[in-house]
């Protein structure tokens, strides 16, 4: 989400046992919620991976390339685009992913 333009977005990356991309996806789906936002990427990202003909998914929570890949869907149009290639801005991430590099996040206190 996000808040400045009161948008919502999601991404997601499909990616074999070896860590090589697949497939990924950008979602623009205008205003909502955050939870509005997950369920999206989730749905359509199920979608996706059912018409490439995937049968088997391993869900992986914290992923900065699909991070990534829903912040560039705030700047797309609305509805989802899919990448077929790594588009640039994730590049870096994917290599670090494949290194195994880890990043942590700081979680604000209550």
């Amino acid at each position: 989400m996000n808040p400045n333009l009161g948008t919502i977005a999601a991404g997601g990356v499909v990616r074999d046992h070896k860590k090589n991309w697949m497939v990924g996806f950008a979602l623009n789906k205008g205003t909502g919620s955050v939870l509005e936002a997950e369920l999206w990427g989730i749905l359509e990202g199920l979608k996706l991976l059912w018409k490439k003909g995937f049968k088997k998914h391993v869900y992986r929570g914290s992923n900065r390339v699909a991070d990534s890949l829903a912040n560039l869907g705030h700047s797309l149009d609305l509805g989802i685009t899919v990448f077929e290639e790594p588009p640039p801005l994730v590049v870096d991430r994917l290599e670090d992913d494949f290194k195994g590099v880890t990043f942590s996040r700081m979680i604000p206190s209550l």
